[in-house]
Order: structure tokens, then sequence, then C-alpha cells
């Protein structure tokens, strides 16, 4: 009964995915939700999930954050249960038949104290219990909840992954399954390592503040929190390499509207240096820009999903299989080189500026790519410098479009010559 379960609701989002989100949270908040928690299938329902962003259903952005949230709000009721009725909770179902339920979370909370909130996340029966223990034992509201988005977090990225993996390609899943879980297995060990540093060095860095502080005081939740704050700028180093967008000069501009002529001439070339990558500036439609791209030799990257980024474990993937991640606005083509020892990466997009006939105005650089690893278990393309010989061959790269460079900007027009 409970498969069926799982297959018919996963069978509705597949047919109803703009309701999807809203379920999602609906699952991740059941699941961390006393009493209901315990009932509910909500792992198997979450491993669902991740099999449904595996196979392209679902966008993996939007259902880390829905998940993200679901947790953080069960988590955050069970507390609030927990302070409101204490011991009262005892007399509910299923308490009432299995009362070794809640002095078994008690006596967690009180080995772990804070830290049990994080772990319980990870343990089935004790994770729609632990919150509502913390908020008996009148556990600091803003200590809860600190350990509480920090837990989900992690659980948001862990519990939707194995059904990521199968997902989205069961024989590519097999083939990189042994380099896939000693990356992460890697990963897990190196953070141990930077938090368990961080508590013995806090309070030689921060001796005053150490004493005042109760995040500071608790290393692994500073540690944590860290990496948190960090994620981010992980995601936008790796999805853009485009320029932020220029502040275009007055007499460039009519009504909005950029001067050809002036753009033409190089007037919107900033001047800008770099042995990393080459700047790019179009005038051509959305439509007629892919299409002359294409007929020229350059290919779509492939996107961040997760069928593709289980090409990053694999040792037989060339530059061509490795995605790019990227952002809705940003278009992403590459270029192979002779081979596949190299590539160049194309990144474009389009800023309010547009031209006076009607056309787009893109913006975007190029950036030589080689082949890179880590420790022979992720695979990546790293970004090169351009060699002097490449700035001779890029203008033949563009088919069957005007172009020309000026210092390190190439101007593109997407017209037949």
């Amino acid at each position: 009964m409970e498969s069926g379960l799982v297959s018919d609701l996963l069978d509705w989002i597949r047919a109803h995915p703009n309701w999807a989100g809203m379920v999602i949270f609906l699952i991740a908040m059941s699941e961390s939700l006393i009493v209901i928690g315990i009932a509910v299938p909500g792992v198997v329902f979450m491993i669902g999930v991740g099999a449904l962003v595996g196979s392209g259903v679902l966008a993996y952005q939007s259902t880390v954050i829905w998940t993200f949230f679901g947790a953080i709000v069960g988590d955050g009721l069970s507390f609030w249960i927990g302070q409101r009725f204490h011991r009262h909770i005892e007399s509910w179902w299923p308490f009432r038949q299995r009362r070794d339920l809640l002095p078994k979370a008690h006596v967690f909370f009180e080995k772990h104290g804070g830290k049990s909130v994080l772990f319980a996340r990870f343990i089935g029966p004790l994770r729609a219990i632990v919150p509502a223990v913390a908020g008996m034992a009148e556990m600091s509201p803003p200590r809860f909840y600190l350990v509480n988005i920090i837990s989900a977090a992690a659980w948001a990225l862990v519990i939707l992954l194995p059904g990521m993996v199968f997902g989205a390609s069961l024989e590519m899943a097999s083939a990189v399954m042994l380099r896939l879980i000693s990356s992460m297995l890697l990963a897990s060990t190196l953070l141990f390592l930077v938090f368990a540093l961080i508590r013995v060095a806090l309070p030689f860095l921060f001796p005053a503040l150490l004493g005042k502080t109760a995040l500071v005081k608790n290393g692994w939740s500073f540690g944590a929190l860290l990496l948190i704050v960090s994620l981010p700028s992980f995601f936008l180093i790796q999805s853009g390499h485009v320029p932020v967008e220029m502040r275009v000069p007055s007499q460039a501009t009519k009504k909005n509207r950029l001067d050809a002529d002036f753009w033409w001439s190089g007037g919107l070339v900033a001047g800008e240096s770099s042995p990393w990558f080459r700047s790019v500036q179009i005038k051509a439609s959305e439509h007629t820009l892919r299409s002359l791209l294409l007929e020229a030799g350059w290919q779509e990257s492939k996107p961040m999903t997760a069928s593709n980024l289980l090409y990053n474990f694999s040792p037989d993937a060339g530059l061509r299989d490795l995605p790019i991640a990227r952002s809705d606005n940003v278009l992403s083509f590459v270029y192979m080189g002779e081979g596949d020892g190299t590539r160049l990466a194309l990144s474009l997009y389009a800023p309010s500026a547009s031209f006076d006939d009607g056309e787009q105005f893109w913006l975007g650089t190029i950036r030589q790519q080689a082949p890179g690893h880590f420790l022979h278990l992720v695979y990546y393309a790293k970004d090169a410098v351009i060699e002097p010989s490449l700035d001779k061959s890029i203008p033949g790269m563009w088919g069957n479009m005007d172009s020309k460079q000026i210092e390190q900007t190439f101007l593109i027009k997407g017209a037949a010559k």
C-alpha cells in the first residue's frame, strides 16, 4: 500500500509539475513534523522526487529550495509543539503505544545537546521527535533555528542525491558510483577536518568573543554556518564568466536604444585586458544568433543537469561531454578544438539595452578550456591562458557573420556577409 501511495503521488507530480514545489514542501515538512513524520514515508517520497530531478522532470535548484524550506518549517513546528505541550505529548499517538520513543529521544538529546537536532535530521526514527524534545527541554530558540537551518540545508542536498543519480542514467550511475561515493567520503572528511580546525582555533583567534557569543562558542555550528554562507559563492563562480552589465555612454543611446554605428566603431569597448578570456559583443536576435553559431560549428553546451553531472565523475568523458553551469538568461556554446584536448566556451547574456534597429545586444566572454581532474575522482573543464595564436583563429569561428577585433574585444554582427 505504501509503495502504491508513493508511486501515485510521484505520477501526479510528473503530470502536474507546476504544483510540484508545494507538494515537495509539504512532504519535506511532514517528514520532520512530530507524529506525522513517524507515519509518513517521507524519505521514500524524497528519493522518488530525486529520481524525477535526475530524469529531467523537475528542476534541481527549485526542488532543493522547496525541500530546504519544508524541512525548516517541519522542525520549527515540532520545536514549537514541544514548547507548547511539553509532557502532554506523551499521551498522543504513537507515544501511548511506543512508550520507549520519547525517552530514547530525551537520552539522545541529553547526550548530544544542540547537535542532536543536526544528527537526528539524518536518523529516521528520531528526525520527527528530537526537535519536539528540544522544545520540551527549553532549548534556546536562536540556537535551535541556527542548527535547524544548517541541518535542513545539508539534508535537502543529501536526500535527493540517491534518486537523482539513478534517475539520471542507471548505466552511467553504475559506471561512476565508486568515484561518486569516494568523492562524497573525501568531501565529508575534509569538512570534518575544517570544522575541527575551526573549533580548535577559535579560542586563540577570538578569546574575548568566545565567552560572549554562543554561535562562536560552538565551533561546529560556526564552521557549518561558514560553509552555508560560502556555497552561493561557489555557484556564482561556476555559473557565469560573463561581464556585469556595462554602463552605456549617453552619446551611444537615443530613447534607450544603442546607436549601431557608434557601437561598431568600438565605442563600447571597455579596454579591459585579461589572459584568461576575450570579451564579445554581438548584434543579433536570439534566433539568428543561435542559428548562425550552430552553422559556424559551435554547439550548445550541456546544462548542469543531474544526468550530465555524472560525466564529471567519468574518466572516459571528453571535454565535449562536461557540462557548464549557467543561469536561465545566459546562452552557452562550446567550440571543440582538434581532438578533444581543448575547447572554447562562449557565454552570452542580453543586457537591458538593444539597438536602434530593434536587434538585441549581447555581452559575453570566450574562454579557452582544457581537461582537469581532482585526484582522478572528479573531472572538469579548467580555464587556460588564451594562446596568442588563438586571437588570429577566433575571427574564423563566426561563420556567416561580420566580425572584427578591437583590443581584446570581438564585435560581431549576426547578418549575412
